[in-house]
């Protein structure tokens, strides 16, 4: 078993499985699947998630800094919004080369 996985499993183990699954921002069955190799999709962004909030990983975003995969991938899966400078920002960093950016 994967290192990420262990730690996954000993989280909820330790926390339970509504505190890790809303931690991650997953639902309970996905992170139940993931754990019982039932999951069919690919778990990349999970294990990202787990690095990053249980695992303390960090990425550097050009425009926020330091932040987690969690907040990454969250920032990539909001909407453009003209209204706002920093998303404007951050939407145009994601797309112009950042080796973050993950294309769903």
């Amino acid at each position: 078993m994967s290192e990420w996985l262990q730690i996954l499993q000993r989280a909820v183990e330790q926390r339970g499985l509504r505190e890790v699954s809303t931690l991650l921002r997953r639902s309970k069955g996905c992170i139940s699947d993931v754990l019982n190799g039932k999951y069919g999709a690919s778990t990349k962004r999970i294990e990202e998630r787990v690095r990053g909030e249980l695992m303390n990983k960090t990425l550097t975003c050009p425009v926020l800094g330091e932040i987690s995969p969690a907040k990454c991938q969250d920032e990539q899966e909001r909407p453009f919004a003209a209204t706002n400078p920093t998303r404007v920002a951050v939407w145009k960093a994601c797309r112009a080369g950042c080796p973050n950016f993950r294309r769903s």
